[in-house]
């Protein structure tokens, strides 16, 4: 999963094995990556 960088707010919900209510929803920062920082390269595909 990519995100963009932004705010953005989570929350979850269990079914198993005894269900319960939505959390209380947290709150997180994305960032745009680090130039410096560089990909590895693919080891397959184009």
């Amino acid at each position: 999963m990519v995100s963009l960088p932004g705010t953005y707010r989570i929350s979850a919900q269990v079914t198993l094995p005894r269900p319960t209510g939505w959390s209380v929803p947290i709150e997180f920062v994305v960032t745009a990556p680090n130039k410096a920082i560089q990909r590895a390269p693919k080891a397959f595909g184009p």
